[in-house]
């Protein structure tokens, strides 16, 4: 939740897939966090749920993240 100001008044923000935009909750415990830290120090996090992991797509996650961070180019 935001208050008036913009600023995150909430004590637990929770986490989503990156993938499948699902919320995670607490129990999935072969969920995972990546941060990756841009050259303007700007630090993302991506999760990536147990659900996406045991499907084997988590590759094609990253490699989505990626791309659209200019990163990544299949050419």
């Amino acid at each position: 939740m935001q208050n008036d100001a913009k600023e995150f008044v909430d004590i637990i923000v929770p986490r989503r897939c990156y993938a499948t935009n699902k919320i995670l909750n607490a129990r999935d415990f072969a969920s995972i966090v990546i941060t990756h830290q841009a050259e303007n120090q700007k630090e993302e996090n991506i999760c990536l749920s147990g659900f996406v992991r045991s499907r084997g797509q988590s590759d094609a996650a990253l490699n989505k993240f990626f791309r659209s961070k200019g990163l990544l180019s299949f050419e």
